[in-house]
């Protein structure tokens, strides 16, 4: 009888057949088992994916918000929203506000459509005190009707942008002749 014992859990049998089906249902070797099932690793799958793209859009996000942000100024008066303001000269140290750009292109207080004349450099800078005072002598020996704006403005990749009147122009550096011919063209005098 000890023949038909099971090592395993000492229980004894009456066969050799019925200790080998008990062997086989109680004692056999586990099969290992998958730690996930394939539903689980499908879903797994799919939040790795999803969270890749929310990693990407961050990273995307986070370097849009890091690159400066240009505009150019406005160029033409097309009834946008404006502020109906002028600033206290033609020569200001500040920049202008968007919606008061607009509204000296509409006109100035003579009630002549306006010009910018502006300039993207520190004020502390040397090279930039004697751009904006360039600017302002130029300006004030052409503009007898008051319609050019001097002023900084730090929101454009130029040195110089030349705005009004349905024109634009960006310049790199200051070029007096250019200047000139720009403001000539839009009747600047």
């Amino acid at each position: 009888m000890e023949q038909n014992k099971c090592v395993d859990c000492g229980k004894q049998f009456e066969t050799v057949e019925a200790l080998s089906m008990h062997a086989s249902a109680k004692h056999a070797p586990e099969e290992k088992k998958p730690v996930i099932t394939a539903g689980q690793a499908k879903a797994v799958k799919r939040w790795l994916v999803v969270g890749g793209i929310l990693l990407l859009l961050m990273a995307a996000f986070s370097l849009w918000s890091a690159t400066p942000k240009y505009r150019d100024p406005p160029f033409e008066f097309t009834g946008q929203p404006h502020t109906e303001a002028h600033p206290p000269s033609n020569f200001v140290d500040e920049p202008i506000p968007y919606a008061v750009q607009i509204h000296i292109l509409e006109h100035n207080p003579a009630n002549i459509p306006g010009v910018l004349a502006q300039y993207n450099c520190k004020r502390e800078e040397a090279a930039c005190q004697k751009l904006a005072a360039d600017l302002k002598a130029l300006v004030s020996s052409i503009d007898s009707q008051k319609t050019v704006y001097v002023a900084p403005y730090y929101e454009t990749d130029a040195l110089v942008v030349l705005s009004g009147r349905g024109k634009i122009m960006k310049l790199a550096e200051y070029d007096e002749p250019e200047v000139r011919r720009f403001f000539a063209e839009i009747g600047v005098r």
